[in-house]
């Protein structure tokens, strides 16, 4: 049976960001959809969407009353607010150099794909020592879900290190 799945990964500070800016958020990205082939048995045969964005209003709720309900992950509630607010505004990407797979074209789906992934835009916090991350996947039939990921900044290395919301459908 043929699948599509869709990666949704990284959000970018809102509004037109410098060019320095901009890479940042290619990086995690890459670094986000590595994570995700690397899971894959045939990432080959992995077709990745070229638009960065995801615009999920019901998830957006869920996860601000989800922030907001303990006193330890109230302090992810404006990063929260950046993913959000970054993914109103698509970015269309080509390609990107993913740690792991080298250079990696961004596309639609072929005919000889097991699986379609997106990314999503990239939300960094003020200090550009965090970001988050969401992937996720849709099938032709009636699965798919979305996973929100903290990455965090080591150096010039990024890591994933929490996963903050799971949304199935």
């Amino acid at each position: 049976m043929h699948r599509a799945l869709w990666l949704l990964a990284l959000t970018a500070a809102a509004g037109s960001a410098p060019a320095s800016a901009q890479d940042a958020e290619l990086t995690v990205a890459a670094v986000a959809l590595g994570a995700v082939l690397q899971s894959q048995r045939e990432p080959s045969r992995i077709a990745v969407s070229s638009t960065l964005g995801w615009d999920n209003k019901p998830a957006a709720r869920d996860l601000e009353e989800w922030l907001a309900s303990d006193s330890r992950r109230q302090r992810l509630l404006p990063l929260a607010r950046r993913f959000w607010e970054a993914n109103a505004t698509p970015r269309q990407v080509t390609v990107l150099e993913v740690p792991g797979f080298g250079r990696t074209e961004l596309t639609s789906a072929r005919p000889d794909t097991v699986g379609q992934y997106a990314l999503s835009r990239v939300a960094f916090s003020p200090h550009g020592d965090s970001a988050l991350v969401a992937t996720g996947f849709s099938c032709p039939g009636l699965c798919g879900g979305w996973d929100l990921w903290l990455y965090v900044r080591a150096d010039t290395t990024w890591r994933r290190v929490s996963n903050l919301m799971s949304v199935n459908h």
